[in-house]
């Protein structure tokens, strides 16, 4: 039923006087006549669709459920799960360009990157295409975050990448996350305490009452609105500083 369509359901046997012919399609057999054979090959073709639809999630079902047939049915499943033969070829691309362009995140743990990379070569399997191990482990090493550098060289020079699988290389080169964290914890505070927003408000601050000119005044209101007025350019520095 799936792979031939469903069989024509049983039709009267006409006979035909002898001389004449008819273009009328021979009217469907009552159930009631159907021999055992019929009624099987019938059974067959509903068992069939039956199956499919049983295992098919319901979002899935929605979108083929007008199909009457088990043939259509799965034709038309084939058609939304695996795509046509453009799509085929699309999604080859697209893993080659993934596969091409991979590149480890910024600040990510090598657990990560790694389990990016499995997820990326898993694809390439599932599109028929094959890198030995050496391409694969020259292709890891050479787009971790710069903090690895110096352990990818090590690895370079004092392993062969053509006889360890990514699997064994990764785990040999995950026990130098401890220091590529604590590079990478020096490289963050070093960037927080640059970034420092109030930092930034008193060194602009330093700056500016440098530039301006010192007035000594009596008058107590006037001295107020000098205070006012510092307050809303540091008020000022601040929303700055914070928006940067």
């Amino acid at each position: 039923s799936i792979k031939n369509g469903d069989q024509p359901l049983p039709r009267v046997t006409q006979v035909s006087i002898a001389g004449t012919s008819s273009t009328e399609q021979p009217h469907l057999k009552d159930k009631s006549i159907w021999s055992d054979q019929e009624k099987k090959i019938q059974k067959i073709d509903r068992l069939a669709r039956s199956l499919l639809i049983q295992g098919l999630p319901n979002d899935i079902y929605s979108l083929i459920d007008s199909n009457k047939t088990a043939k259509y049915l799965w034709d038309d499943l084939a058609r939304h799960m695996l795509g046509s033969e453009y799509g085929e070829q699309d999604k080859k691309a697209s893993v080659l360009y993934e596969y091409e362009t991979f590149k480890a995140t910024e600040g990510e743990l090598l657990l990560d990157t790694y389990i990016q990379y499995l997820l990326v070569i898993n694809d390439l399997k599932k599109c028929g295409y094959s890198k030995d191990n050496c391409k694969l482990n020259f292709k890891f090493l050479n787009n971790l975050q710069p903090e690895w550098k110096q352990y990818a060289t090590m690895m370079r020079q004092n392993k062969n990448l053509m006889d360890i699988n990514i699997d064994a290389f990764y785990n040999i080169l995950k026990r130098n996350q401890g220091d590529v964290n604590d590079a990478l914890g020096l490289k963050k505070k070093t960037v927080v305490v640059t970034s420092d927003p109030l930092a930034l408000i008193a060194e602009k601050t330093k700056v500016s009452k440098r530039k301006e000119k010192v007035v000594v005044s009596s008058n107590s209101e006037g001295s107020d609105a000098d205070d006012f007025s510092e307050l809303k350019k540091i008020t000022s520095l601040l929303a700055k500083a914070f928006n940067r």
